[in-house]
């Protein structure tokens, strides 16, 4: 299948001719390409709002998020994931909680 990418008036002069006139694909194609601006943005929210502080009970150290404790400790998110909720006791001799 190749696929070619037309600007949006191209597309629509392109569907008149292929299908006899009728605008109904070019307006549900630019809904869906709407409906992916739609999920992307509320996946962005969503993952703000996931995001909560912890801290390193060995060290007293906080920290923003899982991931910033990873990148600073060196260890592996899942890891402290598991710790967090209890799946696992430490990672690498440290043991966290949430804020």
């Amino acid at each position: 299948m190749n696929v070619k990418l037309i600007p949006n008036d191209d597309l629509k002069e392109l569907l008149r001719e292929h299908f006899d006139g009728r605008e109904v694909l070019y307006i549900i194609a630019k809904e869906n390409k709407m409906d992916v601006f739609k999920r992307t943005q509320r996946l962005k929210e969503s993952s703000k709002r996931r995001v909560r502080p912890i801290v390193c009970t060995v060290t007293n150290q906080a920290y923003p998020s899982i991931r910033a404790a990873a990148e600073d400790l060196q260890l592996d998110a899942g890891a402290i994931s598991k710790v967090l909720y209890g799946k696992q006791e430490s990672t690498k001799g440290h043991k966290f909680s949430f804020q």
